[in-house]
């Protein structure tokens, strides 16, 4: 930081170069770091780390995921959102508890030959952005196949949810 000062005091050209050459050495060793995320799947760490859902008015964490045959369940904390909301539809059940800015949803699925599936039409979920056939096919998403759950669509699914809980709060 010193060698920055006296650079910007001085503007010598060795110290430049001194500078430079430092910064390079940091970005190639940034690159071998990046090699990790070739191994890692942040969407798993994410599910069971937690995550949040931010929007203009509000923020949400989502603490806890449990992905079962017949259901999708999550929940967390919020701020900002200042009074309780309760679903219970065909849909999904969702609660938001003011007193202690807890939050819980339970998504409907169902298992079809190994796969855990949800309906995004029912739970009227826009398809926008489940393009993938693997796992998206006539607004049906596909959670897990067999043993592999996919946790980047899971996690997405999450977030959408919560959005449009939250419009149906404010609305």
């Amino acid at each position: 930081m010193n060698l920055y000062y006296e650079y910007l005091s001085t503007r010598d050209d060795n110290l430049r170069r001194l500078m430079l050459l430092h910064n390079s050495d940091d970005i190639l060793q940034l690159s071998r770091i990046l090699k990790v995320f070739d191994i890692l799947d942040l969407h798993e760490i994410a599910t069971h780390m937690g995550f949040p859902v931010v929007d203009a008015e509000s923020v949400l964490f989502v603490d806890r995921i449990r992905l079962s045959n017949n259901s999708l369940e999550f929940s967390g904390r919020y701020k900002l959102l200042n009074f309780d909301y309760i679903i219970f539809n065909e849909a999904f059940q969702a609660s938001f508890k003011n007193d202690d800015h807890s939050f819980y949803v339970k998504l409907p699925c169902f298992r079809e030959s190994d796969c855990v599936i949800t309906d995004l039409a029912e739970l009227e979920i826009s398809s926008e952005g489940f393009k993938d056939p693997q796992y998206f096919q006539n607004d049906y998403l596909i959670l897990r196949n067999k043993t592999k759950i996919n946790y980047e669509v899971m996690n997405k699914l999450i977030k959408l949810t919560l959005k449009r809980i939250i419009e149906k709060m404010k609305s």
